[in-house]
């Protein structure tokens, strides 16, 4: 199955392309579910699927089986609208100001807001981590929660849906400079909040356009990143004013966050067909092209790449070149990245004499 198919038929889906005329067979559509259910679009290709003629159409079960999952995830997007309303209520109740991040607040921004597969609601909290975690004890939410330095993931089974409750606003960059100059920005845009008709709170769009550049870079160079967070930031540069994108184009450069802006306008511009009028900056079709194999690799999260499939020693050694590879990317966050990883590396030897293991992947 050829990328340029797939690249077509999601431009096709979104409205950025007028038609989609390529004849695929059922192997190529059977590739091309697959595709999009790795990188979690399969709800927005099938706008795609339900707008073809019937001759160009998939096969009729696979029809059947698209349209039923893309019923599942509308239904999923409205209870976790409904649970991000009363997250905001249990917090609001208590005083404190909220905003969903992310997820649920970039779903209303699609042409069609059932259409994007859901993961979990991330929620910011004012007060900062003190105040935060003694607000969840008072809530009994802290019991089974797993701590890190910029959030609490409550246990499973505590709302109806996973919840990461936020008490900063990012977790930033791995080089510390810019990760402080960062967190600086995104505490002072965050309290531009805004209550959204779904009965939640949202921050500005100049808020989401840095923070959510700055989590697909962290995921870039960590675990992997997938399609679908560059889909929410097509909408999000969509939704922008002029005014908004100038800001924020400037903001960017402070934060040295212009490295990983050119390679995703290059992807937007590829994937999405996205006019020059609404990129930050110019693309870059060099760096553009090692996210965009990132993307194609790994999928959502990098949950599905090959590089995970193999022994412990190799995944090391692979890992270590790619950060290599990643100098030329953006010098200083690859240096910082291989730092933090050295450090995570040397805490876990007591625990991996413990285990007897060399790798702790899958160990809590």
């Amino acid at each position: 199955m050829k990328n340029g198919h797939i690249f077509n038929l999601v431009s096709f889906a979104i409205g950025a392309s007028p038609k989609f005329t390529e004849g695929l067979s059922v192997d190529e559509w059977n590739s091309v579910y697959a595709w999009a259910d790795k990188q979690l679009l399969l709800g927005v290709v099938y706008n795609a699927v339900k707008r073809l003629p019937m001759e160009l159409q998939p096969p009729q079960e696979l029809t059947f089986q698209w349209a039923s999952e893309a019923e599942t995830i509308a239904g999923l997007n409205k209870r976790m609208n409904e649970e991000a309303v009363r997250l905001t209520s249990l917090f609001e109740a208590e005083g404190v100001a909220t905003a969903i991040l992310k997820g649920q607040a970039n779903s209303r921004l699609y042409f069609s807001p059932w259409l994007r597969q859901p993961g979990d609601i991330d929620i910011w909290v004012d007060g900062g981590r003190a105040r935060v975690c003694e607000l969840l004890k008072k809530l009994n939410l802290v019991e089974g929660a797993k701590f890190t330095r910029h959030h609490v993931h409550l246990a499973k089974g505590t709302f109806a849906f996973s919840v990461e409750v936020h008490f900063l606003p990012s977790s930033g960059c791995f080089n510390p400079l810019a990760s402080r100059r960062l967190q600086a920005y995104l505490n002072a845009e965050i309290r531009e909040l805004s209550r959204v008709p779904e009965g939640f709170y949202v921050p500005s769009l100049k808020f989401a356009l840095v923070m959510q550049l700055a989590h697909i870079q962290t995921h870039f160079y960590e675990r992997g990143v997938g399609l679908r967070q560059l889909m929410d930031y097509y909408y999000l540069l969509k939704k922008s004013s002029p005014e908004e994108r100038e800001e924020v184009a400037k903001v960017l450069k402070k934060l040295h966050l212009h490295q990983i802006c050119e390679a995703v306008m290059w992807v937007l511009l590829l994937i999405f067909n996205l006019d020059r009028e609404f990129m930050l900056c110019m693309p870059d079709p060099v760096r553009g092209n090692v996210l965009l194999d990132a993307i194609l690799d790994g999928g959502n999260f990098g949950f599905y790449r090959e590089l995970e499939s193999h022994c412990s020693p190799y995944r090391f050694v692979a890992k270590r070149f790619r950060s290599l590879k990643l100098l030329k990317f953006n010098f200083w966050e690859a240096v910082f990245y291989e730092l933090l990883y050295l450090r995570r590396l040397i805490v876990s030897i007591p625990t991996r004499i413990r285990l007897r293991k060399l790798s702790l992947r899958g160990v809590e």
